[in-house]
C-alpha cells in the first residue's frame, strides 16, 4: 500500500527589514494567525507584492516554528535579528543551513552552527527547495529568468541554481524526515 502523506503547510515570508523566514504553523490556529499574516503584507502592497515587518511577523508568531534563513554571508545585524526573535519567541526559532554548491559548504555550514549555538537556538538542515517536482524544472527556470529579468535564450548560469532545488526523499536525505 501506498505511504499515507500528510500535507505539512510551509510559508517563506522575506520581510522588508531583510529577513526570511520559513512559517511553520503548529496547529489549525496558528495556521489561521499565518493566513492573516500574509493577508496583512498583501493590503498594503501592490499587486504581487507582500509587505511585512518584523513587527507583523512577532504579532502572529504564536504557535508557529521559525526558520530564519541566513543571508549569503551572516554579519552581526543578522545575528543580532536571530538573538532578538529567540528571546522574543522562545523555543519556536531556528537557524536554516543548506548547501550553496560552491565549494566551502562544510566552512559555511560550522559558521552556522556556531552562530546558532551563541543565539540559543537550533540548527535545522533545509534543501532551500524552489519546486515540488523536478519535473518543474522548466517552470522555476523561467521564474529565475523573469527575476533577474534576462530572456531564457541569454540566460547562461542564471537558472543552474534550481538543479538541486526539488524536495529530496528521505532515501537521497539519508534519514527520516522529521518536521522541525
Amino acid at each position: 500500500t501506498p505511504a499515507v502523506r500528510r500535507l505539512v503547510v510551509v510559508a517563506r515570508i522575506d520581510s522588508g527589514c531583510g529577513l526570511g523566514v520559513v512559517v511553520f504553523p503548529q496547529d489549525r490556529a496558528a495556521y489561521a494567525r499565518l493566513a492573516r499574516l500574509v493577508t496583512t503584507g498583501r493590503r498594503r502592497a501592490p499587486k504581487g507584492s507582500c509587505h511585512l515587518s518584523r513587527a507583523d511577523l512577532l504579532a502572529h508568531a504564536e504557535g508557529q516554528r521559525l526558520i530564519l534563513v541566513p543571508p549569503e554571508f551572516p554579519d552581526n545585524g543578522f545575528a543580532d535579528s536571530l538573538r532578538d526573535l529567540a528571546a522574543r519567541v522562545p523555543g519556536a526559532v531556528h537557524l536554516a543551513a543548506h548547501h550553496l554548491y560552491r565549494g566551502d559548504d562544510a566552512r559555511r555550514i560550522a559558521e552556522l552552527a556556531r552562530l546558532a549555538a551563541a543565539c540559543g537556538v537550533g540548527l535545522v538542515a533545509t534543501n532551500d527547495v524552489h519546486m515540488h517536482h523536478p519535473s518543474r524544472r522548466p517552470f522555476a527556470d523561467v521564474l529565475a529568468c523573469l527575476r533577474e529579468t534576462c530572456p531564457i535564450r541569454a540566460a547562461g548560469p542564471r537558472p543552474a541554481a534550481n538543479t538541486e532545488r526539488p524536495p529530496k526523499s528521505e532515501a537521497a536525505s539519508g534519514r527520516r524526515a522529521r518536521s522541525p
